[in-house]
């Protein structure tokens, strides 16, 4: 357990760490670990993936990799690249939606700046059809994001969007759920993977976990459901798995009542059985440059993954791919020495 903490506290710390982002980017012989959990760098990759998810039975929901942009003109070029994702989603007929991070898109540069970008997003999605995921960040955020999510709701009503919401903040079943309940909203509810305080948000697994199977049982009412309310369970634990089928069948209601999202890459047999089952399957897509610190959160939240990733490094060095790349970039190191 210790072990574990100490990994995730490390993992986080890279994550934040700008150096590190830095190489990451820059630095070739990094790339291939990003495939264990990331579709690719560019649209074309995005679209392959989700179209061969399509054909698996699984939906997909398309993130651009990046987070905490302050700079309006490259806040500007993600808005344009989302919009060109959504008319590709729409020109290739995917089963697809579009995740969306607030700080992504200038909330960090006030409500009002992010707002403006997000309904040139909200436009082009109600042009072409396309459903809109507001992702969740950290705590200090939470309060905004809600915000800025119902009043896209409120105006541009031809849009589906849903809100991720983090079942560790103490705020989550405490006021948010009940208050957009009143709404009718479309919610994905996962456990949270930023690092908060224990004033904000549960620190033990156990007690997120009986959160979330709450949370589950509350979207089950008969009263919740006929306000047009809609749950999408975020996870990949099978005990959370295991509740919610259980109940499904105990309320006797269909297994698309609620919807299972899990992470490119992971648990792929897990989806696979879960559609087989008949259950909705949608999987989150991240491309992008920008994958450094979502792939350090992803060992953060479960520290296997490192080996996980590490086995295929390894099968990549045989394969050849890996050390193709390393002798690509010593090539060209050498060809630039004085």
């Amino acid at each position: 357990m210790f072990f574990e903490k100490l990994m995730k506290k490390m993992f986080i710390w890279f994550s934040k760490n700008r150096p590190l982002n830095w190489l990451a980017i820059h630095c070739h012989i990094l790339h291939p670990l990003s495939r264990a959990f990331v579709a690719g760098e560019t649209i074309d990759e995005a679209i392959a993936a989700v179209k061969e998810l399509n054909q698996d039975g699984c939906r997909a929901t398309v993130d651009i990799l990046g987070e905490s942009v302050v700079s309006p003109e490259k806040i500007d070029e993600v808005v344009l690249e989302y919009q060109r994702l959504i008319r590709r989603i729409n020109e290739e007929k995917l089963q697809a939606s579009v995740s969306v991070k607030l700080s992504h898109v200038g909330l960090s540069l006030g409500k009002r700046f992010c707002e403006t970008r997000m309904c040139h997003i909200a436009e082009t999605a109600a042009r072409y059809g396309v459903a809109i995921e507001i992702d969740m960040e950290g705590s200090e955020d939470t309060e905004n994001t809600i915000e800025i999510f119902r009043m896209l709701r409120k105006k541009y009503r031809a849009v589906s969007f849903r809100l991720a919401l983090q079942a560790y903040l103490h705020r989550t079943h405490e006021q948010d759920i009940a208050m957009l309940a009143q709404d009718g909203t479309a919610i994905r509810l996962v456990k949270g993977a930023y690092q908060e305080s224990p004033l904000v948000a549960y620190q033990c697994l156990e007690v997120i976990r009986g959160v979330c199977c709450m949370l589950i049982n509350y979207f089950a009412r008969e009263d919740i459901r006929a306000r047009g309310n809609h749950l999408a369970i975020g996870t990949h634990d099978p005990i959370l798995i295991k509740h919610a089928k259980e109940i499904l069948a105990e309320h006797g209601l269909p297994k698309d009542t609620f919807e299972f999202q899990m992470l490119y890459g992971m648990y792929v047999q897990e989806q696979h059985r879960l559609v087989k089952e008949g259950y909705p399957m949608r999987v989150y897509v991240p491309y992008g440059t920008r994958w450094f610190p979502y792939f350090m959160r992803r060992m953060a939240e479960r520290p296997a993954n490192v080996w996980f990733v590490v086995r295929g490094v390894w099968r990549g060095l045989f394969d050849g791919e890996i050390r193709h790349r390393i002798m690509t970039t010593l090539k060209t190191m050498d060809r630039k020495a004085p």
